[in-house]
């Protein structure tokens, strides 16, 4: 599924109140407005595709480092969202999410895009008909029957939130009809109206935010609600969560490992940059030293394996691999991480690529893989998506296979650590430590899959550091 972002225009009625810069790239939480939807869409799964115009090299700086294609609307100034949308027509061939950028929305918005099973529907907030930017009236059923900026008020079921999903079904006409609209030169028209000229024809539906907060950044004002909510998110929620569901933010774990790899030269040994010894070096040592000893063996890589490592970091299980195996692809969400590896393993069989777990399910690669090693990725992954990338793995999996799974856990109370500040790291720290019983839950769409488990327990030895009681880590080998 691909998403387009809509990141051209000049945002006229804030400019006068912000220097020479796209609002969309305002700071949201630390970072652009447009690099936290941006990361929350890739995180999701999304190819991005934006659409840029009025000061592009702000919107390719906000977005550095991110796997994005970009589409530039030269005629920004005297057209609209419809003509960037055109400008970026050859990439609308499937299921697909549009988005204006100057759009604040949570993950459990997006989320809720995504799980609706209609052909076109498009996301609302039915709280707000009295003020706002744009509102529809919609039939009982929620099909959009009227549209616009002043429409009466007498009249208005909603306000239109700023994003719209389209399934492959639809895409056929959508494309035919935003062609038909350019051609006729309403280039000044923005692209939802390609949705509102089938309201008469078909149903478009709508999809309400449920209570979600959500801004479009129109005004000053609206730039100043999405900085008050963070500030009120962030004294209510505890670092220290137990049993309870709480997501992380993604950009946070990103930023934390291209701190490390970036770090790499200052630490005692290179191993301590992805397992986390900073207080005891040797233990990341010796902790290498027995999967190396103990659970390379039970992987069985000869000269025909071909290896996929998934959360690669600094090559770590690479160096082991490579004398023994055929082919390794090692893939990383942090692109620092993926340089250092690159830089400390250069072998003709071995290639390593800045992809998060969620876009290597989705990568097309050449070949099957017979060997699968993930460590220590799922706890830095929300519930929301990891389901999804168990559910695909096996895409990329030879029918004879064995997979290395390991992660710290928690040994009795599931803990998610929200930002915890951490002196042995010395910074914050975001993580969730689901039980081991949570995992078996996941794994169970391997066995589903033909895998059967050969072995699952504790690493010896790695649960006696003081401070640690809470956690462990557990590994599981599974063959078919």
């Amino acid at each position: 599924m691909k998403a387009f972002l809509l990141a051209a225009g000049r945002g006229t009625r804030i400019s006068r109140m912000i220097e020479e810069v796209p609002k969309c790239t305002l700071p949201i939480g630390g970072v652009p407005l447009v690099r936290y939807t941006a990361a929350m869409l890739l995180e999701a799964g999304f190819e991005l595709v934006v659409c840029v115009g009025y000061k592009k090299e702000k919107i390719f700086e906000a977005l550095e480092g991110l796997p994005v294609t970009y589409y530039f609307n030269p005629f920004y100034e005297i057209t609209n969202s419809i003509a960037s949308l055109w400008f970026a027509r050859s990439e609308i061939k499937s299921d697909m999410i549009v988005m204006n950028a100057d759009v604040y929305i949570t993950r459990n918005i997006l989320s809720a895009l995504m799980e609706n099973k209609h052909e076109a529907v498009m996301m609302i907030d039915r709280t707000r008909v009295m003020d706002g930017d744009y509102f529809f009236a919609t039939t009982d059923n929620g099909c959009i029957v009227k549209y616009g900026k002043d429409l009466p008020i007498q009249m208005r079921s909603c306000e239109y939130v700023g994003l719209a999903k389209i399934s492959h079904t639809f895409i056929g006409e959508f494309s035919q009809r935003l062609n038909q609209l350019v051609d006729a030169s309403q280039y000044t028209m923005w692209w939802e109206n390609v949705l509102y000229s089938f309201t008469e024809d078909r149903d478009i539906h709508t999809l309400d935010v449920a209570g979600e907060f959500w801004a479009e950044i129109d005004f000053f004002d609206d730039y100043t609600r999405i900085l008050n909510h963070l500030r009120r998110e962030s004294e209510a929620i505890s670092t220290r969560i137990y049993a309870d569901k709480v997501d992380i933010l993604p950009e946070d774990t990103r930023d934390f490992y291209d701190s490390r790899a970036r770090g790499l030269e200052a630490m005692d040994n290179p191993y301590v940059a992805v397992l986390l010894g900073d207080q005891n070096p040797d233990h990341a040592v010796k902790w290498n030293q027995f999967e190396r000893d103990f659970i390379l063996p039970q992987l069985r890589v000869g000269p025909e394996t071909a290896v996929l490592d998934v959360g690669c970091g600094i090559g770590r299980w690479a160096e082991q691999l490579l004398p023994l195996c055929g082919e390794y692809v090692g893939t990383d969400f942090s692109s620092e991480m993926v340089k250092t590896a690159a830089r400390r393993l250069d072998s003709p069989k071995c290639q390593f690529l800045n992809l998060s777990f969620q876009e290597t399910v989705r990568h097309p690669f050449e070949r099957k893989f017979n060997c699968l090693v993930i460590c220590g990725v799922c706890m830095y992954i929300n519930d929301a998506e990891l389901r999804g990338c168990f559910e695909r793995l096996d895409a990329l999996l030879d029918r004879h296979c064995v997979i290395y799974l390991t992660e710290t856990v928690a040994v009795e109370t599931r803990l998610t650590l929200n930002r915890q500040p951490s002196q042995a790291l010395k910074t914050e720290y975001s993580v969730i430590y689901r039980t081991p019983d949570e995992y078996r839950a996941y794994y169970q769409i391997l066995e589903d899959a033909g895998f059967q488990v050969a072995r699952q327990e504790y690493l010896p030895h790695l649960n006696n550091e003081q401070g640690f009681e809470e956690t462990d880590r557990w590994f599981t080998i599974l063959r078919r």
